[in-house]
């Protein structure tokens, strides 16, 4: 009996020990309804990074498009590693709304959502790329460089129906719009990518083009600016023959 009682006893022991890491996995446990609690601070207990890397798969599968996800494909394809290359970065890039984006509503950000709430305890929210370029940005910008560079043959790929046709036929506009920018680094769709490329902590990577830190993107001028130009030079050179 005593050893009936002792099996039993380990099975249950087993039985627990496999419920809590099948919680760890799945990303579950009390750290996402207070994750104030000091118990909270090592993530890997309870949102571990296979957990993390699900989510992103779910996330960049469907939306490729996001900046976020141009960062995970460049860490993937060994373009940039270091700490912006991990899960809970990539996490961060992608779901955290303090640099402006705005994708925290999606399925894949709902324990990042949980987890990242003001006075967290938890090591790895907010540690996204500083001044990451948005995902409403960089559909903007990718418009304006193919509309003003349409020859460009990354611009052949990606097809923007309109500023706001956020995730609409480019399946990767971050890569587009650095090829712009390299060409044309000064264009004022340049600023928000300069704005991502020239933060401190960014990781010069090949998403950055290397002439665009020192560009000085600044607004194009327009003809409207071209013809008061002309005016100008034409009342100046009126008033010197009169």
């Amino acid at each position: 009996a005593f050893h009936m009682m002792a099996k039993a006893l380990m099975m249950m022991v087993v039985a627990v020990a496999g419920l809590q890491y099948i919680s760890a996995a799945q990303g579950a446990g009390p750290c996402f309804t207070d994750p104030k609690s000091a118990d909270c601070a090592n993530p890997s207990t309870f949102y571990p990074d296979d957990a993390v890397n699900m989510d992103l798969g779910m996330l960049c599968n469907m939306m490729t498009y996001m900046p976020g996800c141009a960062v995970k494909k460049a860490c993937t394809d060994k373009e940039m590693d270091g700490v912006f290359c991990k899960p809970w970065s990539m996490l961060s890039s992608i779901c955290s709304t303090s640099h402006g984006e705005m994708m925290s509503g999606m399925k894949g950000c709902e324990k990042y959502k949980q987890l990242c709430i003001t006075g967290t305890k938890v090591v790895g929210c907010e540690t996204q790329i500083p001044k990451l370029i948005t995902t409403k940005e960089v559909t903007a910008d990718t418009y304006a460089a193919c509309v003003a560079q349409s020859t460009l043959a990354a611009c052949k790929t990606c097809v923007i129906a309109a500023a706001d046709s956020i995730g609409g036929g480019c399946a990767a506009p971050l890569p587009v719009l650095s090829a712009a920018c390299k060409a044309k680094p000064t264009s004022t769709y340049c600023v928000n990518l300069k704005r991502t490329c020239s933060a401190d902590t960014t990781p010069k990577v090949s998403l950055c083009p290397s002439n665009l830190a020192t560009s000085g993107a600044q607004p194009q001028q327009t003809s409207r600016s071209y013809l008061v130009s002309f005016s100008v030079v034409v009342a100046v050179a009126v008033a010197l023959f009169v």
